[in-house]
């Protein structure tokens, strides 16, 4: 993804070639957490050397979405993300991958020897953290929203079996699929995913 970088803005592809598609602040930011991932797996820091200035410049620019509210503010250009659409505005998926990228590149600028940008990086990461469950906790859903909207409501979605018997249900993935593994392991048939003015039910 670094050698087909906007060298201008900073911005990653979201898919190599052929594809060689733009416009996902979270693929931008999934690249820079592996990026620390395969540092961690291989001790290859010759390799984070080389990408480094490409990084902080990926990095630089998702940083430069972070908006007087303290959340990163998407968008509509690089809304795009896996199965789901909506992605632009303060989204908390990716306000929640923007913590983590800053405090894995404060890792990795502390094994490059600088830590001044460590420091700084795990300042920004700390800001994020604290408007993230500042402003995207919705308290009477017991859950993070979805996202931040400018009147200050959230939409949360919340996940229940008809029956009420199995309590919230936690999804780590979107999609039927992930709808129907969930479904499979209930002893119901059915189960509601419900968000704002909607309810979806799903059967089997």
């Amino acid at each position: 993804m670094f050698t087909t970088q906007d060298l201008t803005t900073g911005a990653l592809q979201y898919s190599g070639p052929p594809i060689n598609a733009h416009g996902s602040d979270t693929y931008i930011a999934w690249s820079l957490i592996g990026t620390h991932n395969y540092y961690l797996y291989t001790g290859d820091l010759a390799f984070v050397e080389l990408v480094w200035a490409n990084y902080t410049k990926a990095l630089s620019f998702l940083e430069s979405q972070v908006d007087e509210t303290g959340l990163a503010d998407v968008p509509t250009a690089f809304e795009n993300d896996w199965g789901r659409d909506g992605g632009a505005g303060h989204n908390s998926a990716f306000n929640a991958l923007l913590y983590r990228t800053l405090v894995t590149a404060a890792d990795l600028a502390t094994h490059l020897g600088n830590p001044t940008l460590a420091a700084a990086y795990l300042a920004n990461s700390t800001l994020i953290k604290s408007a993230y469950n500042a402003l995207l906790w919705d308290a009477s859903a017991g859950l993070f929203g979805v996202k931040w909207q400018a009147e200050g409501q959230t939409l949360s979605l919340t996940l229940q079996t008809p029956a009420g018997t199995e309590g919230v249900v936690t999804l780590p993935g979107t999609g039927p699929l992930a709808v129907d593994k969930h479904v499979q392991s209930t002893s119901s048939g059915s189960v509601e995913l419900k968000g704002g003015n909607h309810t979806i039910t799903r059967q089997l």
